[in-house]
């Protein structure tokens, strides 16, 4: 999980950062950092942006339920 979280961080290898995002689990335990990760994937590659929104709306769910 490490590396994987690793490609997301660095954000320089579409095809690792689409292998990371496709896992059973999320990347990072942290739900804000995991949202901050996502917004630059998002932002940096564009194919992967509806997936990562995906990801992100659940995040922030999560986030607003332990509120």
């Amino acid at each position: 999980m490490r590396t994987l979280e690793g490609w997301v961080s660095e954000c320089s290898d579409e095809s690792k950062v689409w292998v990371a995002l496709h896992q059973d689990a999320f990347p990072f335990i942290d739900h804000r950092n995991r949202i901050a990760h996502l917004l630059r994937v998002k932002s940096t590659f564009p194919a992967l942006g509806q997936h990562c929104q995906s990801m992100i709306d659940q995040s922030w769910r999560w986030l607003e339920a332990k509120v």
